[in-house]
């Protein structure tokens, strides 16, 4: 089983909230019985700029970025 972020809305799978955070009541913390598990683990990168003649004028950026430090859980008894 593999736990990861849903590409089209950038919110972890089992997020129930949408914080982009694992509560200890969510389903995404939650590894199957008799199965191991790989949780996929990432961030949210957001910057937000304005020019410094005319503050009114903004840009937003946000990406999505995986770390390269999954979390794999061994097979649950």
């Amino acid at each position: 089983m593999t736990k990861d972020v849903n590409p089209v809305d950038g919110i972890m799978d089992g997020d129930d909230n949408g914080d982009g955070l694992c509560d200890v009541s969510e389903k995404c913390t939650v590894c199957v019985t008799s199965e191991s598990c790989l949780i996929v683990r990432n961030v949210a990168i957001t910057l937000i700029g304005q020019l410094s003649t005319d503050p009114t004028i903004t840009q937003t950026i946000t990406a999505f970025v995986r770390i390269r430090n999954d979390k794999f859980v061994e097979q649950l008894p």
